[in-house]
């Protein structure tokens, strides 16, 4: 069992499955896969074979980077060798070389030698460890995102509505006002809902949300997503009166292909008649005012009734998915632009002995050439 968890295969198994998932249910929006067992079952999974992959991996680079430095140079056979001439190499400028290019150098002596070693971008080393440990934070953050909640409401004035009650949160919602903004043009410049936050029953904030500037409360955020008008009106027939309600901004079909709107102009609420879809009228209305849109159809204004529709959204993991993605980003970016590469010295009288680490083929050939070019100038090119 510890060898399946442990398993790469496995782990790239899981992450194609888990991606497979992921494309199915952003396709279909309203799939429950995401907040299914076995989705979570696969994300479980995938943390432990990430976890017991990255536990394995960090001994050897533990022991990597607290190596004693003088064990690097026990096999000679792999170094590059060069003979010195002249007055043998100068350290200090070699040293200055290593520094203009970036590398930190340590130097070690002994009886019989002299050893330096130049180290460069050595976070590189930890970059694939960093990876592993993001994807397990935002997986972490991912899981907890499981615990908040994304309810749209719809509330009248004065009217109390629950926040998600599937999820027993014992919020509610009082909308106390809603406006349209106007700019200084006399044109709409953003809605605001005024509301208060209730939990059972009692006051615990209160708050404003507008159009691209949420309410914030305690993890909470509360978008305004949408509002609307129901007009009241009473149609009169002669001695007869009926009650009935019309919405904002939707034609009301009649017959002879008539239509009427009631809609806002100027800031006023308005009823627009047409025929045939031409503008016959139109008539500004307020309560208690009565008024005939058609030839034998009259009627009288109550009022409307104003709702906003509220978004209320809770996701705890969302500043642990966030730490996630950063660490993730540190660790690519110092995967592609932070190569690692080590290089060790050992001189000998006139003998120079030289090795280059890098897993890049051609930094390691490219940076081998450039040492070669010093040593050439400082060793032949000095009188």
């Amino acid at each position: 069992m510890f060898n399946f968890l442990s398993s790469m295969t496995t782990g790239l198994t899981l992450i194609l499955i888990i991606a497979l998932s992921s494309i199915v249910a952003t396709l279909i929006p309203s799939s429950p896969i995401y907040t299914s067992f076995w989705f979570r079952g696969l994300l479980l999974l995938l943390w432990l074979n990430l976890s017991i992959c990255t536990l394995r991996r960090l001994p050897p680079l533990l022991n990597q980077l607290r190596a004693d430095p003088k064990e690097e140079f026990t096999n000679l056979g792999s170094f590059q060798e060069y003979s010195l001439k002249n007055n043998g190499l100068n350290i200090k400028r070699l040293k200055q070389f290593l520094n203009k290019n970036g590398f930190k150098v340590e130097i070690l002596t002994n009886q019989n030698a002299f050893f330096l070693t130049a180290v460069k971008n050595k976070l590189d080393l930890l970059a694939p460890h960093i990876i592993h440990i993001s994807i397990l934070i935002i997986i972490i953050g991912a899981s907890l995102g499981n615990f908040g909640y994304n309810d749209s409401i719809k509330c009248y004035l004065e009217e109390t509505v629950l926040v998600a009650p599937e999820k027993n949160t014992d919020l509610s919602i009082q909308l106390k006002n809603f406006r349209t903004i106007y700019d200084k043009n006399n044109t709409t410049d953003n809605w605001q809902s005024d509301f208060i936050l209730l939990n059972n029953g009692e006051k615990i904030a209160e708050g404003s949300t507008k159009v691209n500037k949420p309410f914030k409360y305690k993890g909470m955020k509360f978008y305004q997503t949408g509002f609307g008008y129901n007009h009241n009106v009473q149609i009169v027939v002669g001695d007869k009166r009926k009650d009935v309600s019309f919405n904002h901004n939707q034609p009301i079909s009649l017959m002879n292909d008539s239509y009427m709107i009631f809609t806002i102009e100027n800031q006023d609420f308005v009823l627009k008649s047409y025929q045939e879809n031409l503008l016959q009228e139109t008539i500004i209305i307020e309560p208690g005012k009565e008024f005939t849109p058609f030839k034998g159809l009259r009627m009288k204004y109550i009022g409307n009734d104003v709702f906003s529709i509220i978004k209320i959204k809770k996701d705890p993991g969302l500043p642990i998915v966030m730490l996630g993605f950063l660490l993730m980003s540190l660790g690519f970016c110092s995967s592609w632009f932070g190569k690692y590469q080590k290089i060790l010295f050992q001189l000998n009288t006139n003998t120079l002995f030289v090795k280059v680490i890098s897993k890049n083929n051609w930094q390691k050939k490219h940076l081998l050439k450039k040492i070669s070019d010093f040593i050439q100038e400082e060793s032949y090119g000095q009188n």
